[in-house]
């Protein structure tokens, strides 16, 4: 197995396995894995995670189709396994498991998972609601309205309050903020209630998740592999999956502490894996045959 990294210098080539183990502490990953299907996605990205883990270094892995988890249990060691073990010279197989702990918004198979609107921040929420620019800009002096007053935005009923202040009051903060059409906030209220019906209400509140939660090792010293369980939130929710992704994962990766920046050793590591690749038909070239113009 083979990624590129970037090494000491800066320069991007490609390491093995045991290369990658070898200069561990001087090496930024940035891999994509993108196969076909049941090519070995998930076992590789396990492979991976446990790596990390290993070297003490916490893993962070949005999980949508619920295969990920075997991380947790050691492997069986079967007679095949252990001939081909053999065959490579490994003579002893010892399987464990890497320390795992699951996060669930529904809080069936994991650690109940929350967000606050104020930590989505305007420039994600309006992403995530799919607004115009002047419907942005809306939620951009929403937000400002809110710090200014020094009201918190926690769950969708604080968003819903803040919008419906904004709006009778937009007379008197117009002149200050800028103009606020009602036909916008309209639009605005329509996309809240559009992530509502998808389980918006249950992702927003407190306590909300914080950094320090991905951040852990055991009493082992190995880095503890955060899995988002994400199968049914992924297919009932596609909104509340994507405020998972925009909220967590970004501000996981800007707030931890990468080569070069105070240590000489990766301190966190995020996963994610493409459940599906797009597939196009080649160009039909001008002499009639079925082979790729390139």
């Amino acid at each position: 197995m083979s990624a590129l990294v970037h090494n000491a210098n800066g320069v991007r080539a490609p390491v093995s396995r045991r290369g990658a183990d070898d200069h561990f502490h001087v090496v930024y990953w940035r891999p994509a894995i993108h196969p076909p299907p049941s090519t070995g996605k998930t076992i590789t990205l396990q492979v991976l995670a446990q790596a990390f883990s290993q070297q003490g270094v916490p893993v962070l892995v949005p999980d949508i189709k619920g295969d990920f988890s075997g991380i947790a249990k050691p492997g069986v060691v079967s007679e095949k396994l252990q001939q081909r073990a053999q065959r490579v010279g490994m003579e002893a197989l010892e399987p464990k498991g890497a320390p795992a702990v699951f996060w669930d918004v529904y809080g069936e198979k994991g650690h109940p998972l929350r967000l606050t609107i104020s930590e989505l921040g305007p420039q994600l929420l309006s992403r995530l609601l799919g607004l115009n620019e002047t419907q942005s800009g809306i939620v951009d002096i929403l937000f400002r309205v809110a710090d200014d007053q020094g009201w918190l935005l926690l769950d969708m009923k604080d968003l819903r309050a803040m919008l419906n202040h904004v709006h009778e009051h937009r007379a008197e903060l117009g002149p200050r903020y800028g103009n606020i059409s009602p036909a916008s906030v309209g639009a605005i209220q329509r996309s809240l209630l559009r992530l509502e019906q998808q389980g918006g209400e249950q992702l927003f509140g407190e306590p909300a998740v914080s950094l320090d939660d991905f951040l852990q090792v055991d009493e082992h010293g190995q880095g503890v592999v955060n899995i988002l369980h994400a199968e049914r939130l992924y297919r009932e929710s596609p909104l509340g999956y994507a405020c998972i992704c925009f909220g967590c994962c970004p501000s996981y990766l800007s707030n931890c502490p990468k080569w070069g920046m105070r240590t000489n050793r990766v301190s966190s590591c995020s996963l994610m894996k493409r459940t599906c690749c797009s597939v196009t038909r080649p160009k039909r070239c001008s002499t009639g045959s079925n082979k790729s113009c390139g």
